[in-house]
């Protein structure tokens, strides 16, 4: 089997200052293997334009991160990473975990406005 698309998100979004922020999620459905055990494959990615300041990444890249599954966000101005609590084990919780990052940098953005 080769990899399928499920999900392929990209938008340019402003936020309550004007500030544009691009937001670019895609997904995969791969074979089962070590490195993607529940068949998963995904990068759900939001930034600001003006500076490509981060705003917030879901992925489970297989790197050097503790979790497999993990957060990239902005903290006091640097960049962290942080496990996530939900670990999608199927398609329809990936789409739970692609609507909760949606609705996080819906939030993020509109804490930044002034």
């Amino acid at each position: 089997m080769l990899a399928k698309r499920i999900i392929d998100e990209r938008d340019k979004k402003t936020d309550g200052n004007g500030r544009e922020y691009v937001i670019e999620a895609v997904a995969f459905k791969v074979p089962e293997s070590e490195a993607f055990p529940s068949g998963l494959k995904y990068s759900f990615h939001a930034n600001y334009l003006d500076e490509e300041k981060l705003i917030l990444r879901y992925d489970n890249a297989n790197d050097f991160h503790a979790a497999k599954h993990h957060k990239h966000m902005i903290e006091n101005e640097n960049e962290i990473t942080k496990p996530l609590k939900k670990q999608p084990e199927n398609i329809e919780q990936l789409y739970e975990l692609f609507k909760e990052w949606i609705q996080k940098v819906k939030t993020i953005c509109q804490e930044n406005t002034t």
